[in-house]
């Protein structure tokens, strides 16, 4: 069966920051008790981070000059593009923000091992894919998804010669990853995004990407998912023909949808449930364990977009198990031929 990794400890806040930045950072467990509406299986599938993710875990991808930055408030409040974060103490910050982030990024290791266990594992937050090895952007500090892939390789879940893909569909270029794995062409780079908006100055973190979508601001669900459906199946195939990857991280940043105010994008609730669907399913029809992580989102919504896909792609997972995983059933992980 599929797991979900949540804790409630991921939810970001206090003290006012929240009032200081669009992003809700509370979603997390409004997503997670919509979820358990929806789907109520669903906490049958429940794992909890076993706490914070070790300093030397950070280490695997950060450098130590960077996370002695972190002490710094003044930095902080740059990372965070909330200048008056920069009055708060950095212990608090620390407490209300990088906390819940090193939960969540603890979670994200552990849904890396959970797919590659049993096939498809959903982490209720991270996706944090701004921040670099030498500092911190866009509101994210650790990056998760690096960490995670380096953490299974250092422990012999994955080997260093193993393909693992990263399909990234925020409003955002992934360009924390793309510079995480600059050097590093064993980690496929799929990437749709708004390439009229941040981090647009990044040339050398898109030039990273194996296959780039860039679409214009305003693009609309009808155009955005015939883009993806075009793109990802055949560069999926040309990567699955060599040999089934490892595993396949998914981040899933709602931030495309139209009333988003960062975005800037125009899909509808409908088009990113369906575009979720879509990914997760194109990945496990091709018996590619998978991880989803959340990435953006910052509308007061957001968490209603996460709930609907969650509780729908573990939905159609579990079902899938029921009927004795038939081998071409979506969301069911199968072999493919080298």
């Amino acid at each position: 069966m599929p797991r979900v990794v949540y804790d409630p400890t991921y939810n970001i806040g206090g003290y006012g920051l929240e009032k200081l930045h669009p992003f809700d950072g509370r979603k997390y467990g409004k997503a997670w008790d919509a979820v358990c509406t929806l789907l109520p299986a669903a906490k049958e599938w429940l794992v909890k981070p076993t706490g914070e993710v070790a300093v030397d875990n950070l280490r695997l991808v950060h450098s130590d000059g960077y996370l002695e930055q972190l002490a710094s408030a003044a930095y902080l409040a740059k990372v965070f593009e909330t200048p008056a974060a920069a009055w708060i103490p950095v212990a608090v910050l620390d407490a209300i923000v990088l906390r819940p982030m090193r939960f969540a990024t603890q979670g994200t290791i552990q849904s890396f091992a959970l797919a590659c266990e049993h096939g498809l594992a959903i982490n209720l937050g991270g996706g944090f894919h701004h921040a670099k090895p030498t500092g911190g952007e866009g509101f994210n500090v650790y990056n998760d998804v690096a960490i995670g892939i380096a953490f299974l390789r250092q422990t012999g879940q994955i080997s260093s010669d193993d393909v693992v893909l990263y399909v990234d569909c925020d409003a955002h270029q992934g360009n924390g990853v793309a510079t995480c794995f600059l050097d590093d062409r064993t980690v496929k780079i799929f990437d749709v995004f708004n390439a009229d908006i941040y981090p647009r100055h990044d040339s050398a973190a898109r030039a990273r990407v194996d296959r780039p979508v860039p679409l214009p601001s305003g693009t609309d669900g009808e155009t955005y998912l015939l883009e993806l459906q075009r793109a990802l199946p055949t560069w999926l195939d040309e990567i699955t023909t060599r040999g089934r990857p490892a595993l396949a991280i998914y981040n899933a940043g709602t931030d495309v949808v139209s009333d988003d105010p960062l975005g800037a994008l125009a899909l509808s609730p409908e088009h990113v449930l369906e575009r979720d669907v879509f990914v997760v399913e194109s990945l496990a029809r091709r018996g590619i364990p998978t991880a989803m992580v959340l990435g953006g989102g910052y509308t007061p919504d957001s968490f209603r977009l996460v709930a609907d896909s969650v509780a729908t792609i573990l939905g159609r997972a579990s079902a899938d198990k029921s009927q004795k995983c038939p081998p071409d059933s979506p969301l069911t992980p199968r072999p493919t031929s080298a």
